[in-house]
């Protein structure tokens, strides 16, 4: 992974708010003696003295992803981010020396960039230089400084790496000095334009979703827990949001579309769905009475994600369907061959029935195959193997085959119940 979808996938995985991210309290620990400073002037960031005593990197015989040396301090300014950088890149696989810090920073690229999924350049003067053995970067052009700091961001994310060190960047982060001749005061006008700007910005990047997780199908007489839950993007990088639990929330008022189909009542017990959130608060229990087809709906739904930048509006009433079908008795996948030849393709159905023998519509039944099972095989064996076997649903009828010779599963799932075909694939007959 490049140093350029670092932010995005790390104000994700920490996870961040985007407010977080433009507040004075950093994410990252502080960097060893970083300085960044600005004047209206000038923008100078001055890293951690270097301490090597040779620079360089071995003869690689793979790759040169690690053979580089990079300086990067990024800023959450009034359009968005943007980078200062500094990278030194090998242009092979040889070994290369530099006599010193000197000579490794002229050989150097200078940047100035928005990270993100997407990285846009700017065309900029950015220079580079050793002093007192740190690396220095200075920027200079007074509009462009009074946009990017307008804001008066508070702290820098530091990253630098070394071909010598670990094999990600080191992330930190620095506080950010204003120092005379001072950044004007931003006047009232210009102050709610950056504020929009920046706003605005946030919103292109950040998408907030909620919904009801949980089972769309269970049978008569059984129970299943569905929950509410939100999801934050940050451009590409997903993860579940988590609202800070000293923030106002409810989380609405549940109803079943039909109450002779199902009803729900409120979550006491232990959380048994991996995919819900541990909040109970959050959770509701639904128990299957009769066979039908209903709505769960919550509505009045509010936390701390409504008042995220994010491009899809969030919605206060989540729903979702479910079936009730009767009590399954059984899977069958058909046709059930035992042979099949490399290159052959046929097409694989499974009926569902319920225990008087009757066909089940609509059920979210799976079909799955893979490599089948061996004598002797270990239980990680058969871990790997399952999660490797490829599926897709079978509400229609599954085109297969196989390429390679061997013996397959192909399994259909439905809940705890399942039927399986072993298949020997030998090969087609040479023409």
């Amino acid at each position: 992974m490049t140093r350029r979808f670092h932010r995005a996938l790390l104000c994700v995985v920490l996870p961040c708010s985007a407010a977080a991210q433009r507040s004075g309290t950093s994410l990252f620990p502080a960097a060893d003696s970083v300085e960044v400073l600005v004047t209206r002037i000038e923008v100078r960031i001055r890293f951690a003295p270097d301490t090597a005593s040779s620079w360089g990197w071995p003869a690689s015989t793979d790759t040169i992803q690690r053979l580089r040396y990079a300086w990067s301090a990024t800023i959450e300014g009034t359009d968005g981010p943007r980078s200062f950088d500094l990278a030194v890149k090998a242009k092979d696989t040889l070994a290369s020396t530099f006599p010193s810090l000197s000579s490794l920073v002229r050989g150097g690229t200078t940047e100035l960039c928005q990270p993100g999924m997407m990285v846009r350049c700017f065309p900029a003067t950015v220079s580079a230089s050793v002093e007192d053995r740190r690396v220095v970067l200075r920027y200079r052009d007074s509009a462009e400084i009074a946009r990017i700091f307008g804001l008066r961001p508070a702290s820098a994310m530091i990253m630098t790496f070394t071909p010598r060190g670990s094999s990600t960047p080191t992330i930190d982060s620095a506080p950010v000095r204003y120092l005379e001749p001072a950044l004007s005061p931003l006047a009232s006008a210009s102050q709610v334009e950056a504020e929009q700007a920046r706003r605005a910005y946030d919103a292109s990047v950040n998408r907030m979703y909620r919904y009801l997780s949980g089972a769309s199908w269970v049978e008569e007489g059984d129970s299943t827990q569905f929950g509410i839950e939100e999801t934050h993007c940050l451009e590409d990088v997903c993860a579940p949001y988590h609202a800070p639990r000293d923030q106002p929330r409810t989380w609405g008022t549940w109803s079943s579309s039909d109450t002779t189909v199902a009803r729900l009542h409120r979550t006491t017990g232990k959380i048994t769905d991996w995919r819900l959130s541990s909040d109970t608060a959050r959770v509701m229990t639904l128990v299957a009475l009769k066979p039908g087809r209903i709505t769960v709906r919550a509505s009045g739904v509010h936390d701390a994600a409504d008042l995220e930048p994010s491009r899809i509006r969030l919605d206060s009433i989540v729903t979702g369907e479910v079936l009730v079908t009767p009590r399954v008795g059984r899977l069958a996948i058909s046709p059930r061959p035992t042979t099949m030849r490399t290159g052959e393709r046929r097409s694989f159905s499974v009926r569902v029935v319920d225990r008087a023998g009757r066909a089940i519509e609509g059920t979210p039944v799976e079909l799955r195959w893979g490599s089948g099972a061996t004598d002797g095989e270990s239980p990680r064996t058969r871990t790997r193997r399952n999660f490797a076997q490829e599926s897709r649903p079978a509400i229609a009828p599954v085109d297969l085959g196989f390429d390679k010779p061997g013996r397959y599963e192909i399994v259909a799932v439905l809940g705890t119940h399942a039927d399986t075909v072993n298949v020997d694939v030998v090969d087609a007959p040479k023409r």
